[in-house]
């Protein structure tokens, strides 16, 4: 219970010093944070190589749904890099898909034989982080067709992820199975 205590408590820690740190011009604050959170991450897995893999695969989902919803103007990040580059997902947000990876496991083990409820969840609450963002003046105000774009994106990212995720977990038992064990004749 400790360590989902951590993950759901570390990555709002490390939400909020990237929204606040980026905000503020403290850069130092999202990366330490990130460090703390992944290493402890890494500390607790037990297939270092499969967690790696799932933190590049979803770092670099991340890192094109945020670019192609900013290169169509859905989304807009404040000052993330100068022109050309603007477009690019900025590098805090790259921290955040990182982290949001690496809390993904004990956070939403338990959608992964409910794809529609994962979608619903993603694409609620996907838009809600992102416009929150605004608060921080770290994203620029959505517009509702940003936020619909962002609802799909995320509720389709979260069925992906699980799929992900899906080798890396132990089977759950199935409960539908009435029958009797040979033990229990």
């Amino acid at each position: 219970m400790a360590h989902l205590a951590w993950v759901i408590l570390g990555f709002q820690a490390v939400w909020f010093s990237c929204a606040w740190g980026v905000s503020h011009a403290m850069p130092l604050l999202p990366i330490s944070a990130a460090i703390i959170y992944l290493a402890v991450f890494f500390l607790f897995q037990k297939n270092r190589q499969q967690a790696i893999l799932f933190l590049a695969k979803t770092c670099l989902l991340g890192m094109a749904i945020d670019t192609t919803l900013s290169a169509t103007g859905l989304i807009q990040f404040h000052a993330a890099y100068p022109k050309p580059f603007a477009v690019i997902q900025p590098w805090w947000m790259t921290i955040l898909w990182l982290s949001f990876g690496a809390s993904f496991e004990l956070s939403f083990t338990w959608l992964r034989h409910r794809p529609y409820v994962a979608f619903f969840l993603g694409s609620i609450f996907g838009p809600v982080a992102y416009y929150s963002g605004t608060v921080f003046e770290v994203i620029y105000p959505l517009q509702t067709i940003g936020l619909i774009a962002l609802g799909l994106c995320w509720g389709l990212t979260m069925i992906l992820m699980l799929r992900w995720l899906a080798p890396m977990l132990i089977p759950l038992p199935n409960i539908s199975d009435n029958n009797p064990s040979s033990s229990d004749q």
